[in-house]
């Protein structure tokens, strides 16, 4: 299994303990999302399995699953369209996942600080992505082709704690730069 495939799987089980909370959330943010055992991943499908039987269609809950993706996703398609730095899924979605936890903070009131420790996990594990893949006129073709978006709005799903996943929140272009903002910062906060 490549390192790329590695980081993958660690982005998911972090998301996904982000978004079931509890036991499981501690489980994984104790270990910082490392050397996760055989239980906790066992944990890990069985929740993201429970979530797809009871929206097999993928018409309203399942979509909490896609936390980190909307912009992660947009991030791993402009960098496909670039073809000069291909992203994989998991750094797409690492990157997501800070720029969509900054958006839960601010329009969701997610803690600060368990929002600093996850972007810290983050941070350690992932490189950032190059700054070509963050310029809001590249990625919103991406963003606007999102499963969520309804007449044309930008639809988020976000959480307002560990385990309280919000569906259907509405962000705007300033609301999502800024994130796109706080992602740079983030790493640039990495290299002094």
């Amino acid at each position: 299994m490549s390192e790329d495939e590695i980081r993958s799987g660690i982005s998911e089980i972090f998301k996904t303990a982000l978004i079931a909370g509890g036991s499981l959330w501690k489980d994984v943010s104790l270990k910082g999302g490392m050397c996760v055992d055989e239980g906790v991943i066992l944990d890990i499908i069985k929740n993201k399995a429970k979530i797809v039987n009871r929206d097999y269609f993928d018409a309203g809950e399942r979509h909490i699953l896609n936390l980190g993706h909307t912009i992660g996703h947009a991030i791993e398609s402009c960098s496909f369209n670039r073809r000069s730095a291909c992203i994989s899924h998991g750094d797409a979605v690492a990157a997501g996942l800070i720029c969509e936890l900054y958006l839960s903070v601010e329009l969701l009131g997610f803690p600060k600080k368990e929002a600093e420790e996850s972007i810290a996990f983050i941070r350690h594990l992932f490189s950032p992505v190059a700054d070509s893949c963050f310029h809001y006129a590249s990625l919103l073709p991406f963003l606007l082709q999102d499963k969520k978006n309804k007449k044309g709005e930008l639809i988020f799903s976000l959480l307002k704690s560990p385990g309280e996943p919000v569906l259907n929140v509405k962000c705007d272009e300033k609301q999502i730069k800024e994130s796109l903002k706080y992602y740079q910062k983030v790493y640039k906060k990495k290299a002094e």
